[in-house]
């Protein structure tokens, strides 16, 4: 794995997005994307009903980030730096080259192609940067867990399948 890295945090650009470090002032945006019941329904955790967890959220994620553990990126609208979610890399294998993708988006935003096109740079940046050569190896697989009352979420599964090789798909 590049350790470097880990040296500053890394920014992503796409088409309509940022992918930038989450800081202190995003807190209320995090705070919202996270507090809504909708948009938690198929997180791991239950919506958030206090500020003071998010405090405790940012500080984490830069703590994970400094213990290179995880990168954790806010999702940021080109148009005008508004976070509207969260997406990273965790649990971060370094001698199997590999890692866990998480994301969240708003709920209102679903459906738009945004986390395809967050799970695309990810992605790159993956292979391109965090463990490079590891994508010549052939028995590079991804492991991809979800709900599966989560229409989009299949959906984002299906459009970054053929943007990768099926048969490692497990």
């Amino acid at each position: 794995m590049n350790e470097l890295i880990f040296e500053s945090f890394p920014k992503l650009n796409t088409q309509r997005l940022f992918l930038r470090q989450i800081t202190q002032e995003d807190e209320k945006s995090l705070f919202e994307v996270l507090s809504n019941e909708v948009t938690c329904e198929y997180l791991a955790h239950n919506a958030v009903n206090d500020i003071a967890y998010i405090k405790r959220l940012i500080n984490g994620m830069q703590r994970f980030f400094d213990e290179k553990q995880r990168i954790r990126w806010g999702i940021a609208q080109k148009q005008d730096d508004s976070l509207i979610g969260h997406c990273g890399f965790f649990d971060i294998d370094k001698s199997n080259c590999c890692a866990e993708i998480s994301y969240c988006l708003k709920n209102e935003l679903w459906g738009q192609g945004i986390m395809t096109e967050a799970v695309d740079a990810m992605l790159k940046f993956r292979f391109v940067q965090l463990m490079p050569f590891s994508n010549i190896i052939p028995s590079t697989k991804f492991h991809i867990c979800w709900f599966h009352s989560n229409q989009y979420r299949i959906n984002n599964i299906r459009t970054c399948n053929n943007r990768i090789n099926p048969q490692n798909i497990h």
